[in-house]
């Protein structure tokens, strides 16, 4: 009696493994994209940061652009093929030294530390292309490797 239950246990166990072993992953196509950002055919600033928003799968990444307004998604940011709404916000301010800087200048007036922000009025960009939700701009990403490049006008 004991060996039936054995036996009886081995092949659940057996079916069990041959079962888990033969279904399938079914993970999202993710994309590998390269591209570059302008504004009336001048390219964005480094540093700018680009928001691809897509709500219906509740991703929204951000990337920020290297010079000549470039961007690169890698491989490895898992990025789901969609439609994607697109904004461009300007460069954050430089960080601010700690290493032998004044605490209290820092604190009442960063530029007496001797430090400069970026100022949003020098960012090209008008401020309904910042946010995706108004730029009226979205881009098709598909699986696989591509280029997009995304003009503003």
């Amino acid at each position: 009696m004991m060996s039936r239950i054995l036996r009886s246990g081995f092949f659940i166990c057996l079916g069990g493994l041959l079962f888990a072993g033969c279904t399938e992953s079914r993970s999202e196509p993710t994309s590998t994209v390269t591209g570059k950002v302008t504004y009336q055919g001048t390219a964005l600033t480094a540093g700018a940061r680009l928001i691809l928003d897509d709500k219906s799968k509740g991703v929204r990444m951000t990337f920020i652009l290297t010079d000549g307004g470039n961007f690169t998604v890698p491989e490895t940011a898992s990025f789901p093929a969609g439609t994607y709404a697109v904004g461009v916000l300007p460069p954050a301010g430089e960080e601010v030294p700690t290493s032998g800087a004044d605490y209290d200048a820092l604190m009442t007036n960063s530029s007496a530390a001797g430090t400069t922000e970026t100022s949003d009025s020098d960012f090209p960009l008008p401020e309904e292309f910042q946010d995706p939700a108004t730029s009226g701009k979205t881009v098709e990403i598909s699986s696989g490797e591509q280029t997009v490049d995304i003009a503003f006008e």
